[in-house]
């Protein structure tokens, strides 16, 4: 955990969970909305997943039983179109939060597949039990109402993105977007994360 300088904190100096403590998107996240002891409540219905650099996290179509905050790596959303082929229509980086709806469902319907570019970190919660803290956590609702927010505009930037311009300006407004999502996230006391997005520029080519 990091205090108010950004210097990291020896987990015995807090009350939170170890995992919540060191985690580099404790206060980038959802999460940042929450006291260390809603944290600790948070963290006892919370599992954690990981995947490999091109393994899928969830299929189109698939049945979604749990939301999830992306605690390392970057995933794409894929969407597949009638002819076979498919579009990337966003990326996940650390900090994002995913999972689709809320509002009392069990599951969702996964209108996108989630595929990892990168090896990645995910810290799961179930739908139901995720719901029943929001209520009792008005904070943590009200961030993820701004977070959904800032989302819906991405994802609007995203359509100009792909729709409007030329290859070179979507590489550079590609990689402007980048380094807004990374420039409030890092790793246990790192200030630089590196990924491999070659294969970005190859899909925004002529």
């Amino acid at each position: 955990m990091a205090d108010e300088t950004g210097q990291t904190l020896p987990t015995h100096l807090t009350d939170e969970p170890e995992l919540c403590a060191n985690c580099a998107i404790r206060h980038s996240s959802l999460c940042g909305a929450l006291s260390s002891e809603e944290i600790t409540s948070l963290n006892s219905i919370a599992g954690r997943t990981k995947l490999q650099t091109g393994q899928t996290y969830i299929f189109e179509g698939d049945e979604t039983h749990s939301f999830a905050n992306v605690t390392h790596g970057v995933a794409k959303l894929v969407r597949g179109a009638e002819d076979g082929r498919s579009q990337i229509v966003g990326l996940l980086f650390p900090s994002d939060f995913l999972g689709g709806t809320l509002g009392g469902a069990r599951t969702h319907i996964a209108r996108h597949s989630i595929e990892a570019v990168s090896d990645m970190e995910l810290c799961t919660f179930p739908k139901s039990r995720f719901e029943e803290l929001l209520h009792d956590f008005p904070a943590l609702e009200y961030k993820l109402l701004n977070r959904t927010m800032s989302e819906l505009e991405i994802a609007r930037e995203w359509m100009v993105l792909l729709g409007r311009k030329t290859a070179e300006e979507r590489v550079a407004t590609f990689l402007l977007h980048v380094s807004e999502k990374m420039k409030n996230v890092t790793c246990r006391g790192k200030t630089s994360l590196s990924y491999d997005f070659r294969w970005f520029c190859a899909k925004v080519g002529p």
